[in-house]
């Protein structure tokens, strides 16, 4: 009997802690702007994974959302550059970093600026747009380097629109999602058997938890696809 009353408790609790544990360690946005094409197009939905960059913080090259340092109820999204301690310095379009020119295969536009050799401080990072010529970034004084501590996150993939997402990730992270439900639903069904209830008694005992998880994963991909643009959580590109 205790048995019975632990996996009906798992199977109510599962929506929930799906939800919440999913709300906790990742957050979805809607991307305004062009700032990050062609990585990101304008209107793309993506996940961000604000519990990797808690564990171990931004590295380079890696798409990063955070806190806009003048507005920071907006939250902004560009390309990690230089680290805490190094140098950059742009030359006729190149990024050198400590002097050596930095390799970017995500450009795809030739791009021409020059900026100042200058020395980030520590918890602060460079970042920049993919599409340099239209993207205000560390460049300006209107951005300019970023705190540790206003970084929400790592941008992980796009899921939306479904042409453009990443579509192994998408599936890897939907299965993620689920194996709890899974398990849940196999250790209903062994114990069952165990003591002679058909499979349709576990149906009818997963049912509601079963349904409420497939709401609370609904939920989090979906509602902000049918949000209004205004409610919408938005990414700005910042562009100038």
């Amino acid at each position: 009997m205790v048995r019975i009353v632990v996996v009906l408790i798992a199977i109510l609790l599962n929506p929930l802690v799906t939800y919440v544990g999913t709300r906790v360690a990742f957050v979805n946005f809607r991307m305004d702007g062009n700032s990050m094409l062609p990585t990101i197009e304008d209107g793309a939905f993506t996940i961000v994974n604000k519990l990797e960059i808690r564990l171990n913080g931004a590295d380079r090259s890696e798409i990063v959302v955070f806190s806009d340092p003048r507005r920071p109820e907006t939250d902004l999204v560009k390309r990690v550059i230089g680290l805490p301690g190094e140098t950059v310095e742009i030359v006729d379009g190149r990024v050198f970093i400590n002097d050596m020119v930095l390799d970017e295969p995500y450009i795809t536009t030739p791009w021409n600026d020059t900026k100042s050799k200058i020395l980030i401080p520590n918890g602060e990072y460079y970042v920049l747009g993919d599409n340099r010529d239209n993207s205000l970034d560390s460049r300006s004084s209107q951005v300019g380097l970023v705190p540790e501590d206003l970084i929400i996150g790592r941008a992980s993939f796009v899921y939306w629109p479904w042409e453009k997402a990443d579509k192994g990730t998408v599936s890897l992270w939907v299965a993620v999602l689920t194996l709890p439900t899974i398990v849940v639903i196999g250790a209903t069904v062994a114990l069952l058997r165990r003591r002679g209830r058909s499979v349709w008694w576990a149906a009818l005992i997963l049912a509601p938890g079963l349904g409420g998880t497939g709401l609370a994963i609904i939920y989090f991909w979906v509602k902000p696809l049918i949000a209004t643009p205004a409610d919408a959580p938005r990414l700005d590109s910042t562009e100038p």
